[in-house]
């Protein structure tokens, strides 16, 4: 008999903490969110809680009668300051990001992005690589014309031309270089 006590004392000792552990971080939870399902907006349904609070003409300080700047201005002063401050600080970030990335012949590209169409800095940069890329095809095609117009290639070797080198005329300069630089030798 001592036997089966102590094997039902072992259990209890060892399922009692599991059995503890599994409700208080299993059961319980589970009942908290479907009691939550039930009682609160979970945003998956039109229907709002029973907790959330009702907006009412009384909630909403005037704000129907706003329809202008000026009365969104009047009503607001502090915010509409805040978003001001926030706007003018991100044009002037945005037109110094285009300046760091113009170079110079791109002007028409920059001054577009800055004042008439206003663009980001990567997008003005795009534009600037995509010019180029065309002025840089412009340039080796213009180089290849000009090298086929020019007629170099018809142009010999130059042997038995008067005026070419011969072997003799190399030596005649070596003898030459040697006179006025003796200690070059």
């Amino acid at each position: 008999m001592k036997n089966t006590k102590a094997k039902k004392a072992f259990i209890v000792t060892c399922v009692t903490p599991a059995t503890l552990l599994f409700i208080i971080f299993m059961i319980i939870p589970t009942i908290k969110v479907f009691n939550m399902s039930l009682y609160k907006w979970g945003g998956f349904s039109n229907t709002k809680s029973k907790t959330e609070p009702k907006r009412s003409d009384q909630n909403m300080d005037g704000i129907k009668d706003i329809k202008t700047v000026a009365d969104l201005k009047a009503a607001f002063p502090e915010l509409t300051k805040q978003i001001e401050e926030a706007a003018t600080a991100a044009e002037r970030t945005r037109i110094q990001d285009i300046e760091e990335v113009a170079l110079p012949g791109f002007e028409a590209i920059v001054n577009e992005a800055k004042f008439t169409k206003p663009t980001a800095a990567g997008d003005v940069a795009k534009k600037i690589i995509a010019e180029q890329r065309k002025q840089g095809g412009k340039y080796i095609q213009d180089r290849a014309d000009d090298a086929k117009n020019s007629n170099a290639g018809d142009v010999g070797a130059g042997a038995g031309i008067e005026g070419a080198a011969d072997k003799d005329d190399d030596k005649e300069v070596d003898a030459v270089l040697d006179k006025l630089f003796p200690a070059a030798k």
